[in-house]
């Protein structure tokens, strides 16, 4: 078998320099300007408490939910003011599931808005309801999942009873932009 000289002509090439792929991470530096520090890529704290701000002032559902936002070491803590007229059931006084909906989708839209700065609009919301509702404030947690350059995936938590009764779960996709 002959592969000496043939085979250095056709499948010999001098090496490419190779390319580096961008990442998400690469688009936030560029668009936030930092490069280092614990999170890198996201929007310092008092940038993100301020975009979160205008946020909850800008949307009147946050209004009529009682929608608050608080900024503990581990992230934003969202806060669901209860009124009597978020009653669902009133033999049983629970809070009624729309508004439970729409308070954890407000959550993750939020944290996400602060986090970027993009306008963000939801794809698609689940959720599932894991016990009843007091009527009382309920307080909520959002964990990103996975950001894009398009889309992101969040997840967050809906708890009562000084954050010892689990209510419910959501899961989001949320277009950025």
């Amino acid at each position: 078998m002959r592969s000496g000289p043939r085979r250095h002509r056709l499948c010999h090439r001098p090496p490419q320099p190779r390319i580096r792929r961008r990442t998400s991470s690469d688009r936030r530096r560029r668009l936030h300007g930092r490069n280092e520090g614990p999170d890198e890529g996201h929007a310092p704290v008092s940038e993100a408490a301020e975009r979160m701000r205008a946020f909850v002032a800008a949307a009147p559902m946050a209004a009529w939910l009682g929608f608050s936002a608080s900024k503990t070491p581990e992230g934003f803590l969202y806060r669901l003011g209860f009124n009597d007229a978020q009653i669902g059931n009133p033999a049983i006084r629970a809070l009624h599931g729309g508004v439970i909906a729409a308070f954890l989708e407000l959550a993750m839209q939020a944290e996400l808005s602060a986090r970027t700065g993009f306008k963000i609009s939801s794809v698609n919301l689940a959720i599932d309801y894991l016990a009843s509702s007091r009527p009382e404030d309920m307080t909520g947690k959002v964990r990103v999942l996975r950001e894009g350059r398009r889309v992101a995936f969040v997840e967050a938590a809906g708890w009562q009873a000084a954050d010892t009764k689990l209510v419910a779960i959501a899961r989001c996709c949320l277009k950025l932009g």
